[in-house]
């Protein structure tokens, strides 16, 4: 009944009271429909995306309901394995959403995330409450490949999968380690689980850590097999011509792989680092010595998204990786959450921002940047951050001209309405101080 009550009005409210009724289930009456009732709520958009706080406790009730009280449910009481199963099915679903993946990635370290303080980030909660579950198995004795299921069955082979894995990996190692049968299987997971350590945009310093924990652990008799999978990974470095013609264009952005290789460098065993030194060379001599644990790609004070629900942090780790012309065409298809009519402006506030943050970066290529935002409300908030960046003094002198060229490139042939007429305002502005 409550199941069905849940799909068919998933309203924030309804289901704020329902997962209230669910909490009050005693223990030894929770079900595998109980559990369907809680996987409703947390998969519901309308709850995750407000409840924050709701959200964690709701995933720690059914991290507690899997093994309650450290006693591990065996034989037919299969509610554990339903747990497991549910959870990874609901991250893997969230994962879907447009943008979740790169919000997990800018969460440099899962370690920090709690079910009692959890952040605004829902695909952040859920990682947190995967890794709690299968943790609480691993000191309870479950085998590796029994607690790694869920992930492995329900969730996708991306960059999102091979790092809840390194880091169960990690957090387990202590209670692993201890018992030879079990420390022969986490090591025959960990060589697999290397093979995938190139995937994702961004690093993380959870994924470094399990890496230092294979080159400082790994038994002699394993060690070539594990290079062997983890230079497999980060796949082959550049021939010197690609090495030569990256530098003769520089500055321009730095390629996938060698920025993940570039991150995770200090914790690479020397025969998978030492082919790559020509290249991390370079990258040293553009960028200095990377940091000793890979950093946040954003740093950020708070989790709170303005902008109609569209997060700068996002955004501004996309510009990193793909370009500002890229980061610009995301954001203008991007949708606004409670939309009301002001969705374009939404979007130029943010883009204001993006351009504040690193103006010399974002005037690199404004012919690019103004396509990419096609509507003039964005081309005119585009412009204009970097006419009041000129102003300030925080572009190179050259920069001005080329910024006006490519602003007068895209003018309004008619002033049809207040946002082209705002553009043609922006352009003559910096037409002038060019």
């Amino acid at each position: 009944m409550l199941a069905r009550l849940v799909r068919a009005q998933p309203e924030r409210f309804v289901l704020i009271r329902v997962a209230d009724w669910a909490r009050d289930v005693p223990v030894d009456e929770r079900t595998g429909l109980w559990v369907r009732v809680f996987e409703g709520v947390v998969r519901a958009r309308t709850f995750t995306a407000h409840e924050s706080w709701e959200s964690g406790q709701v995933l720690r009730e059914l991290v507690d309901t899997a093994h309650p009280k450290g006693r591990l449910r065996t034989g037919k009481d299969r509610l554990g394995v339903i747990i497991r199963s549910a959870l990874a099915d609901v991250l893997a679903d969230h994962l879907n959403d447009e943008s979740a993946g790169l919000q997990a990635e800018l969460v440099n370290e899962l370690g920090t995330i709690t079910l009692t303080d959890p952040p605004h980030v829902i695909v952040v909660t859920l990682m947190r409450a995967v890794l709690d579950l299968a943790l609480a198995e691993a000191q309870l004795g479950v085998p590796v490949g029994q607690r790694l299921r869920g992930m492995h069955g329900k969730l996708p082979a991306t960059e999102h999968q091979a790092r809840l894995v390194a880091v169960h990996l990690t957090e387990s190692w202590p209670h692993d380690s201890q018992r030879a049968e079990a420390a022969a299987e986490w090591w025959q997971t960990a060589v697999a689980a290397a093979r995938q350590a190139g995937r994702g945009t961004w690093p993380s310093a959870d994924l470094a850590d399990f890496l230092a924990l294979l080159d400082g652990h790994c038994p002699q008799e394993l060690r070539a097999q594990m290079e062997a999978a983890l230079g497999e990974g980060l796949g082959a470095p550049p021939a010197a011509a690609q090495i030569r013609a990256w530098a003769d264009a520089f500055p321009g952005p730095v390629l996938r792989r060698w920025r993940v290789v570039r991150r995770l460098s200090p914790v690479l065993p020397e025969p998978v680092r030492g082919p790559w030194e020509p290249v991390l060379s370079l990258l040293e001599e553009k960028y200095g010595p990377p940091p000793s644990r890979p950093e946040p790609v954003v740093k950020t004070t708070s989790w709170v998204e303005t902008y109609g629900g569209l997060s700068v942090e996002v955004f501004s780790a996309r510009a990193q990786a793909d370009g500002a012309a890229a980061a610009v065409a995301a954001l203008a298809a991007a949708q606004v959450t409670d939309d009301d009519g002001y969705a374009d402006e939404d979007r130029a506030g943010l883009l204001r921002e993006l351009v504040a943050h690193d103006p010399q970066a974002w005037a690199a290529d404004p012919a690019a940047v103004a396509a990419a935002a096609a509507r003039p409300v964005l081309q005119a908030a585009y412009f204009n951050a970097l006419h009041h960046a000129a102003g300030k003094g925080l572009l190179d002198p050259g920069v001005l001209g080329v910024l006006a060229e490519a602003a007068f490139a895209i003018r309004p042939r008619e002033a049809d309405g207040p946002q082209a007429v705002q553009l043609q305002l922006v352009i003559s502005n910096l037409l002038h101080r060019a």
